[in-house]
């Protein structure tokens, strides 16, 4: 009619007027109605719209459809009864919209993927949720499934004999079942696991489970000894406790060293709980941890260690603390403060006790007890080293000719093996070749070790392993097995002894030395020397290389360790074949480790005569070398940082010690009475004036002459027939001109020739006579010095005086 609609209830009553008069109301209703309810059944159907707070969202757009059903406030009445009923009844039939029931569906497929569930609360992980849905947050109905799932999956992990509860957290054990550990096993070890740590924070608990389940995974991908108890482990008994400590040293090594400590505790602590509900062997003191309280100060050296005083010790050596005292004035006062130092009085209780000082020369004395000291400790562990060394060769040697004189084991070791022979004629057959009692001529004893060399490489089979059956009974009626075996292979004390000997003689580091490989050992371009290379992990590859003579001590070690270590490498893993330092421990073939080589050390030092009351260790062998090349070389460090492979930085620990102090104080008061004197005499009658002895003064200058420009002057009073000293720059005039063939003096006048010919130019423009008289002739003086070097006997002395010299 062109009524806005808006208008269309301003006056109702003419509008019903016209309906009453001219239209049949009530059929016009009725079909109104029936399009309303036929879209709201369509809109049911099509299942399009969302619900919000309990309706439907689909009046709007109905309205819109069909806007006559709703022009009036009756219709609207009815026309809401209407939506009312409806959604209800759709509500009640389970109605929802397509587009949430897809994302219903797709939300339980993620959950039941298991992708996406946090298995150790066993709730779901909501963020990772929302993004893979892509959706802000979630419907009441997403949350009602998740809450539905969550409870689903608590109550199965409850139920899980596999599953460890822990204040609200779920560790399972399933994934040990799929490395092949039994159920029951595994089952077994969730209970003791909940029972050990029920009363740990969940967060701690979680740090012991992550432990135990790498530990039992890296079990089952190792090999031979690990694997073997690995797949043993779940009998009880089946493991013995020395080979589940091998296990656990084994995985101890497996892992970073900055990481071992915590690994040591978490690892021990899991071992005794679970040997409690005897799942492990019990170890009594679990893993040993080998690292140590840090000392409170540097690493001591061979020299620093005072020995335990005994009686009478003391009176042989009471000289030596009064020229000690003689230092302790007011011209030495570092030094007094020096020894208050807990290193420097051990460093004098030592040389108090092992070596007496006579004479008055002051701190080098000290350097000189020093060194004395530090050989005659080296050569007292060598000449046992070296003792043991003689007895293991001896005996090996008297095992190769035992075993020579044996019969073949071709005669009779297949029959013996052979199970068609009765018990009677394997019996016969033994006795025939293995004697009990053993013969004069230990006919048994050779036949054994002929059997072991040539059967078994050498190594006598132990319990568990391949022939025990047979040697069983030998090693109860010739000789025990550990005897036996030191006929054939290298005893733990022999290869240790050559280890201990190439590590006090090269200062390697443990982890550097037990790591060296048999063709590190080579020959040099010098036929009179050897040379060693080994490689530190933290040189980044480069090669750390040791020379030693032939007739050494390391180079004999080194020829007994490649010989006859030859056999230990033949029987060893693949893992460990190339190694030069092998033992034997039990059955296994291994690396020499650091509490083996400390234990060996331990007892040989106390019982060496001398030094059983000095707390010597094998850490000490390192600090010990480079202080001696530091000493060597006149407490400078630069051959023990290449020694070592150190920067200054990070090595400062190995070199403060009090031999170096004491030599570095030397040379510092050396320059300033050296500066006193000079400064003094420069001015006439200023010692009398000031109170010294100017025959003081002038001592000082005359040690100055030697140094300098590498001249040294035999009387430097001569020119003034003993009243001064000479004040002249013409030593290659004087008869008393003394030059020292060594390459420190050399060094010196090769840089005073160096700096001659770069002041050439300006003397020969400015001052041409003087050039001519004074200078000119000390360049022809070091060309003939260098002339006269080039002989064979000195080139080398030349050299590495020009080397200095190019350092300076």
């Amino acid at each position: 009619m062109g009524i806005d609609p808006a208008n269309l209830s301003l006056h109702p009553e003419v509008f019903d007027h016209f309906n009453l008069l001219h239209g049949n109301w009530e059929k016009i209703e009725a079909e109104l109605e029936r399009r309303v309810d036929a879209a709201i059944t369509a809109s049911i159907e099509a299942r399009e719209v969302d619900v919000v707070v309990g309706k439907l969202e689909h009046r709007a757009a109905i309205q819109s459809q069909i806007p006559e059903a709703f022009s009036t406030a009756e219709r609207r009445a009815r026309m809401t009864a209407l939506f009312k009923r409806r959604d209800r009844e759709a509500l009640e039939a389970g109605y929802i919209c397509v587009r949430k029931e897809k994302q219903l569906q797709r939300l339980s497929e993620l959950l039941a993927s298991g992708k996406f569930t946090r298995e150790l609360y066993g709730t779901a992980n909501l963020k990772a949720l929302r993004k893979e849905l892509s959706i802000p947050r979630f419907h009441q109905d997403a949350l009602e499934l998740i809450a539905s799932f969550e409870k689903e999956k608590i109550t199965r992990l409850k139920a899980d004999p596999l599953c460890a509860e822990i204040e609200g957290r779920y560790f399972s054990f399933g994934a040990m079942c799929d490395l092949g550990y039994p159920e029951s096993y595994v089952m077994s070890m969730a209970t003791c696991f909940r029972k050990s740590y029920s009363e740990l924070k969940g967060p701690e608990a979680g740090r012991y489970h992550l432990a135990l389940m790498k530990l039992f995974i890296w079990l089952k991908h190792q090999d031979r000894v690990v694997a073997a108890v690995a797949n043993n482990i779940h009998i009880k008994g089946a493991v013995k406790d020395v080979d589940w400590l091998y296990v656990l040293m084994r995985y101890k090594d497996s892992v970073d060293e900055r990481s071992q400590p915590r690994l040591i505790a978490v690892v021990n602590n899991l071992s005794r709980n679970l040997a409690v509900a005897g799942l492990v062997p019990w170890l009594a003191c679990g893993i040993p941890n080998g690292r140590r309280k840090a000392p409170t100060g540097t690493i001591k050296s061979f020299a620093e260690v005072a020995p335990t005083p005994v009686d009478g010790h003391e009176s042989r050596v009471d000289g030596f603390m009064e020229f000690i005292e003689n230092f302790t004035n007011s011209d030495n006062f570092s030094l007094f403060a020096e020894a208050d130092r807990v290193d420097s009085k051990n460093f004098y209780a030592a040389l108090k006790q092992d070596f007496l000082i006579n004479g008055t020369e002051g701190p080098l004395e000290v350097v000189a007890a020093t060194r004395f000291i530090i050989e005659r400790r080296q050569e007292l562990f060598n000449e046992r080293f070296k003792t043991l060394i003689a007895e293991g060769v001896q005996t090996l040697e008297e095992g190769d000719r035992l075993a020579s004189l044996g019969q073949d084991p071709d005669l009779y070791w297949h029959r013996l093996c052979d199970g068609e022979l009765s018990q009677g004629e394997k019996s016969r057959l033994t006795r025939e070749f293995f004697p009990n009692p053993d013969t004069e001529d230990r006919t048994a004893l050779k036949n054994s070790l002929r059997l072991i060399r040539d059967k078994f490489k050498r190594k006598a089979p132990l319990e568990g392993e391949e022939g025990y059956w047979f040697f069983k009974r030998r090693y109860q009626e010739i000789a025990p097995s550990s005897e036996m075996q030191a006929y054939l292979l290298p005893t733990n004390a022999l290869m240790l002894a050559c280890a201990s000997i190439y590590f006090q003689g090269s200062g390697v580091n443990l982890p550097v030395g037990r790591g060296l490989l048999e063709k590190c050992y080579q020959p040099s371009n010098d036929k009179n020397y050897r040379r060693v290379v080994g490689f530190k992990a933290k040189a980044k590859g480069k090669p750390i290389i040791y020379y030693f003579e032939v007739r050494s001590d390391e180079c004999l070690a080194l020829e007994v360790a490649l010989k006859w270590g030859k056999y230990l490498r033949d029987v060893a893993p693949p893992e460990h074949e190339g190694l030069m330092f092998l033992q034997k421990v039990g059955p296994r073939i291994q690396p020499i480790n650091q509490y083996g080589l400390r234990k060996f050390f331990e007892q040989q030092r106390s019982t060496i005569d001398g030094i059983e009351q000095v707390a010597l260790t094998p850490q000490m062998w390192r600090p010990t070398l480079l202080l001696l090349a530091a000493i060597d070389n006149g407490g400078k460090l630069g051959v023990a940082l290449a020694l070592a492979q150190h920067t200054e930085g990070v090595s400062g620990h190995y070199y403060d010690r009090m031999p170096l102090r004491l030599m570095h104080e030397v040379r510092l008061r050396y320059f300033k009475e050296l500066l006193e004197a000079a400064v003094i005499h420069a001015v006439p009658g200023s010692p009398a004036y000031i109170g010294l002895d100017p025959k003081t003064i002038h001592r000082r200058l005359a040690d100055a002459i030697d140094v300098g420009i590498g001249i040294a002057c035999a009387d430097p009073y001569e020119h003034s027939a003993g009243q001064s000293v000479c004040d002249k720059l013409d030593c290659f005039r004087c008869k008393q001109m003394m030059i020292s063939i060594d390459a420190e003096s050399l060094s010196w006048l090769i840089i005073w020739r160096s700096s001659l010919e770069q002041a050439e130019g300006d003397w020969v423009r400015d001052h041409p006579d003087r050039w001519q008289e004074e200078f000119l002739p000390f360049l022809s003086l070091v060309e003939v010095v260098e002339e006269l070097m080039q002989e064979a006997m000195y080139l080398p002395i030349w050299l590495e005086a020009e080397e200095i010299a190019g350092q300076r």
